[in-house]
């Protein structure tokens, strides 16, 4: 709604800015939280719902398991609660956001065919969301938002990253010859545009 929209704008042009330094302090508190991939689900007074990525990797990157919290967090947390207006994603870490998918994960599956699944159950879970919440989705990117990661920030309907010389946007992965898993080729056109996205 155009309520909604409003208060974003006000919380991009107030919040954001202390939103990532908070972040980067968030690593050195109790390790005692509900969740491996996530810090604990917070809910601002204002309606503003913050799922905080926090690995227990140096990077951030997409996983089963991370794939399973996130579900679990949003069906607990935001599906249960109309106090949610919008829902802000941002890592912990100092230097990445998500830096694509577990290398490890993808080297373990010794059928590959259950990569599309998993593929398939990203895509779906983000669809999900935004037909059953219909809420805004915010993406506060600072460091590497790379192939899977910058899908994650694409499904959403608002990016902030910062200027930080570690922040970078992109899908690697077709150099390798790899194709986006989560209709990253489908969004990135639609957001700037096919020479910007070819570059």
């Amino acid at each position: 709604t155009y309520a909604i929209k409003i208060m974003l704008s006000h919380f991009i042009a107030r919040s954001s800015r202390r939103l990532f330094l908070n972040s980067r302090n968030v690593s050195k508190l109790s390790t005692e939280r509900s969740y491996k991939y996530f810090e604990d689900f917070e809910l601002r007074s204002d309606g503003i719902a913050i799922m905080r990525l926090n690995g227990p990797g140096k990077m951030n990157t997409i996983s089963q398991g991370m794939q399973e919290e996130a579900e679990k967090i949003f069906t607990e947390k935001v599906l249960s609660n109309k106090e949610v207006k919008a829902i802000v994603f941002i890592s912990s870490k100092s230097d990445n956001f998500i830096a694509g998918a577990d290398i490890d994960m993808i080297k373990g599956i010794e059928d590959k065919s259950q990569l599309k699944d998993l593929c398939m159950r990203g895509t779906s879970f983000f669809d999900d969301m935004k037909k059953k919440c219909k809420i805004p989705m915010i993406a506060a990117i600072n460091g590497a938002a790379l192939g899977g990661g910058l899908e994650w920030a694409m499904y959403c309907d608002y990016r902030i990253a910062t200027t930080n010389k570690k922040t970078a946007l992109g899908l690697p992965e077709v150099k390798l010859g790899l194709m986006p898993g989560m209709a990253g080729t489908y969004h990135l056109p639609q957001l700037v545009g096919y020479a910007n996205a070819l570059d």
